[in-house]
């Protein structure tokens, strides 16, 4: 699971504007969406690579906007085909804006987002400044050994 969005072809948010977490619901979209793993016909390759790290974060996130969703998407008059696009090389992509403004709302603490990089794999972006206690919602790091204790709430 990631921090920032490395590598994440869905690019929410833009860069320096606000603080944001980028979740994988599963390990093997998080390597996918880090780019850690090329898809080759014969499977996953490995990448030479600097060293990353994993965390399993454990959570309830509530007020999420849910882009999967193809009511909400009809609503925000957008398609998947849109979200999964690759903005790489777009100055201002539609998918930046949709962020500031889902941000910008004040309400929605993060979006949900179906991968572009490994159908069938769920995304998150969260904004760690809108997660709210009194929401019920919250981030912890999963640690059963004790030596990472953080939890966002």
């Amino acid at each position: 699971m990631g921090r920032g969005g490395q590598g994440c072809r869905c690019t929410i948010y833009p860069q320096g504007s606000f603080d944001s977490i980028y979740l994988a619901l599963d390990p093997i979209t998080a390597f996918i969406e880090v780019s850690a793993l090329i898809l080759l016909p014969g499977g996953p390759v490995p990448v030479r690579s600097a060293p990353w790290v994993v965390i399993t974060v454990d959570g309830v996130m509530n007020n999420l906007l849910d882009l999967t969703d193809p009511a909400t998407q009809t609503t925000l008059g957008t398609t998947a085909e849109e979200l999964a696009g690759n903005w790489a090389t777009t100055p201002h992509p539609p998918t930046q804006l949709l962020g500031q403004l889902a941000y910008d709302s004040g309400h929605i603490a993060g979006l949900k987002y179906a991968s572009a990089k490994h159908p069938g794999g769920m995304n998150f972006v969260i904004f760690p400044d809108r997660i709210s206690r009194a929401s019920g919602s919250y981030l912890e790091v999963y640690d059963p050994h004790g030596n990472i204790a953080q939890r966002l709430e």
